[in-house]
């Protein structure tokens, strides 16, 4: 098991210095944001190719116990996902093994982070905890995925698509910023003891 030491260097070297700064501030509870990105339906819809032949779907309610099994994600986690309203887990195979997955739901979503809602009404669907074996990074195989799912719910009538990504995590920036989200507006809140100021700011 690494050390606390061994853990804040993994950190400052995914995330940087600033990544770290903002993680302190959250733990303190002092100041938190999430930053929200946008994929509007309207756009044209191009679903990127990946570079290594992959099998596409979303996982069925019988098929949980063997995705928690596959080490694709912490079991605990991906019970406690399964439980949201609405949430469905899609993963991509490649030679039978599960390269990348990624949830979303078309409910409104509990921000526990924030302790508020994310309201999707009756158009919207969030996107969340996506990741992607790093043996498989770089090979378009994300893009390929998240193509997909957008053209599954496109189809269900849905109009938009949102996700959060943090400041630091620059990997998922630039993957999410090349399939097409923008980032549209910072949802986060000051506090000092009991007191507590939520703010949300559009980004032009």
């Amino acid at each position: 098991m690494p050390s606390s030491f061994q853990r804040l260097a993994e950190h400052v070297r995914d995330f940087g210095l600033h990544g770290l700064h903002l993680r302190v501030l959250a733990g303190l509870s002092v100041y938190r944001e999430m930053p929200i990105f946008e994929f509007d339906f309207e756009k044209e819809l191009q679903v990127p190719t990946s570079r290594i032949p992959v099998q596409i779907s979303m996982v069925q309610v019988e098929e949980l116990e063997d995705y928690f099994a596959s080490g694709a994600e912490d079991p605990g986690e991906a019970r406690e996902h399964a439980k949201e309203p609405g949430a469905a887990c899609f993963v991509a195979r490649a030679e039978g093994r599960i390269a990348a997955r990624l949830w979303a739901t078309d409910r409104d979503y509990r921000l526990s982070y924030l302790d508020r809602d994310l309201v999707l009404g009756q158009d919207g669907i969030y996107v969340f905890a996506v990741y992607t074996v790093p043996e498989c990074r770089g090979a378009g195989i994300f893009g390929a995925l998240l193509g997909t799912v957008m053209e599954h719910y496109r189809a269900q009538g849905r109009k938009r698509a949102l996700s959060i990504i943090f400041r630091y995590n620059q990997a998922s920036i630039r993957a999410f910023s090349k399939f097409g989200f923008r980032r549209r507006s910072v949802w986060g809140f000051y506090q000092w003891g009991p007191w507590r100021r939520y703010f949300q700011r559009p980004l032009s």
